[in-house]
């Protein structure tokens, strides 16, 4: 029972993922420049899914995924999203998902 169980959230959890990718994806398709911001990337799973749309930049304040984001040739910088260093209007697009 328990098993079903855990295998309907791991379901529910993939399906919510890809609506959000495909939410990213249409956002982006949207937008004239290429500049999403993705704050919180964590080990940039979303910006690989979809980096083909354009430069996405990603920024989070846990060193060890950002290296791992970085391993994956994922542009990613340590920053906090309370102080960001970027010039108001930087990007066209600025997403943080969970």
């Amino acid at each position: 029972m328990a098993a079903a169980a855990a295998s309907a959230t791991g379901r529910q959890k993939l399906s919510q993922y890809d609506a959000v990718t495909k939410m990213i994806k249409a956002l982006m398709d949207g937008i004239k420049s290429d500049s999403h911001l993705d704050i919180g990337c964590n080990d940039g799973v979303r910006i690989r899914i979809v980096k083909s749309k354009g430069r996405i930049l990603g920024i989070d304040i846990d060193r060890d995924a950002l290296s791992f984001a970085k391993k994956r040739k994922i542009e990613v910088c340590l920053m906090s999203a309370e102080k960001l260093a970027f010039a108001d209007n930087s990007f066209e697009l600025v997403t943080m998902i969970e």
